[in-house]
């Protein structure tokens, strides 16, 4: 994933998609692709409270510590006296979309050590940002976390040297495929046919 370093100063898509993971967390910011002081504030913030750095320079590590935030679940080892409820509560999400996300979980029996997903209370497809490669990628991952009925993968390459990727729903006999961003800039179909799905 093409994630760059940003820091004070920094402008485009991805400064959006900072501020999307950041608003997410809990801090009030607005996506206006501007990495100005309010961003600066909520970077140095977040990375006091992830035992990180505070020099508000997002780089690999502030990325990693933001991504469940991205792509909005986490994968979760049990502890002992972990309850469906209470990892609901303490992850703000409902009991639904854990047992959605882990189908043979038994909801009351969790195996201490065993890894589970959390899904975050959040639309997975974002609005509000551009949809880039990176974007679609994020949204792949959450999408397929969040519905394990949901398989990916890619048919190739496009002329930029991104994945074109595909996500598949179902067995029947009948196949219906739905295509987005198929030229060049038009990217706005690609959000529409994942919030679809």
């Amino acid at each position: 994933m093409d994630l760059k370093v940003l820091r004070t100063g920094s402008r485009g898509p991805q400064v959006k998609l900072l501020q999307l993971g950041l608003s997410r967390y809990g801090f009030a910011l607005t996506t206006d692709g501007i990495f100005g002081q309010d961003t600066y504030d909520a970077v140095t913030a977040f990375q006091g409270q992830n035992d990180l750095v505070r020099d508000g320079i997002v780089g690999a590590n502030t990325w990693r510590a933001l991504m469940p935030w991205l792509t909005v679940y986490i994968t979760y080892k049990v502890r002992r006296g972990d309850t469906i409820y209470r990892l609901a509560q303490r992850y703000n999400t409902t009991i639904s979309l854990i047992e959605g996300a882990n189908p043979d979980l038994n909801p009351y029996n969790l195996r201490v050590g065993s890894e589970i997903t959390i899904p975050f209370d959040f639309d997975v497809v974002p609005t509000g940002i551009e949809f880039t490669s990176t974007v679609l990628e994020l949204c792949v991952r959450g999408l397929t976390a969040r519905y394990p009925f949901i398989s990916h993968g890619s048919i190739g390459s496009s002329v930029m040297g991104k994945q074109l990727w595909y996500l598949k729903i179902g067995e029947g006999s009948k196949n219906l495929m739905f295509n987005a961003s198929h030229h060049a800039n038009e990217w706005i179909t690609s959000p529409h046919v994942m919030a679809f799905l």
